[in-house]
């Protein structure tokens, strides 16, 4: 007789799936959106068309399932990285995951500071008092400043030397 019980939350059932694969095929392992929706008890057709409305309630319960079993694989050291190529996941390597996280927190910082400066630019600002206007102002060149600070090209200490190394030759 097969054994058909489950977790409920099903979070809980995809992170203990997600850990058996991890321990059977180590990092790299990929793990497929149909996967996915199995472990987490999502029901849906994927060779059946969808409306929009069915689709966005798909992806919003899939959104809120896997924040859940982010939270719980980082208690597992296992990160997992949405790969573009596939529909699925893939289980990275600690050697890549420091690009990876490092990666995703920039661009939350680069989307935070572009928001930052949208909303300082497109303000009544002749509502403003001198002061609030200064204020303003000052506020809009410190989000430049960072956001050039971020966006310049860190040299690397290795090519930085190769490039000494070619002009002395």
């Amino acid at each position: 007789m097969e054994n058909n019980i489950k977790k409920h939350p099903a979070y809980k059932e995809a992170v203990e799936q997600i850990i058996k694969i991890f321990e059977e095929k180590g990092y790299g392992a990929i793990i497929t959106d149909d996967e996915f929706d199995g472990f987490l008890s999502i029901e849906h057709q994927p060779d059946q068309l969808m409306t929009d409305e069915q689709y966005k309630t798909l992806s919003l319960e899939r959104l809120g399932r896997y924040a859940a079993i982010k939270e719980l694989l980082e208690e597992y050291c296992i990160c997992l990285s949405r790969q573009k190529d596939i529909d699925g996941f893939e289980i990275v390597h600690p050697r890549d995951q420091v690009q990876t996280v490092h990666d995703k927190a920039m661009a939350k910082v680069r989307r935070g500071l572009h928001k930052a400066a949208v909303i300082l630019s497109n303000l009544d600002h002749t509502l403003l008092t001198m002061e609030e206007e200064k204020n303003r102002q000052a506020r809009i060149i410190r989000n430049a400043f960072v956001k050039g600070a971020l966006s310049r090209k860190r040299i690397d200490y290795k090519e930085k030397e190769i490039d000494q190394k070619m002009i002395a030759s």
